[in-house]
């Protein structure tokens, strides 16, 4: 049973599902292919879904820490708020971290 020919101008003598060339029939129709329940691409979803979730993350933590940056000394003038702000939001899981240990630990 030989899927390809020998030589080129040879027929094979069977086709890609191993019935014999002998009828023209589209079998194709009869041997479907069963695909996983979210297709082909499954891992490609789960990746995009990865990447949004951790987008949504980052940007969630910079406005967390932004917001509690700019509101933390309100006596300051708004230059050193802006340069506070910002590095918060440069470095927000710092900050997160650096709130929650003065939160928390230190009662402040």
């Amino acid at each position: 049973m030989s899927f390809r020919p020998i030589n080129n101008n040879e027929e094979p003598t069977h086709d890609y599902y191993g019935f014999p060339n002998k009828y023209k029939y589209d079998r194709t129709l009869d041997y479907q292919v069963d695909t996983p329940l979210l297709g082909n691409d499954s891992k490609k979803i789960f990746m995009c879904i990865l990447i949004i979730g951790f987008l949504i993350l980052i940007i969630s933590m910079g406005s967390i820490s932004g917001y509690y940056a700019w509101f933390s000394f309100e006596n300051d003038p708004y230059w050193v708020r802006i340069i506070r702000t910002y590095v918060a939001v440069l470095f927000s899981p710092f900050y997160i971290f650096y709130i929650f240990v003065k939160t928390t630990v230190f009662k402040t």
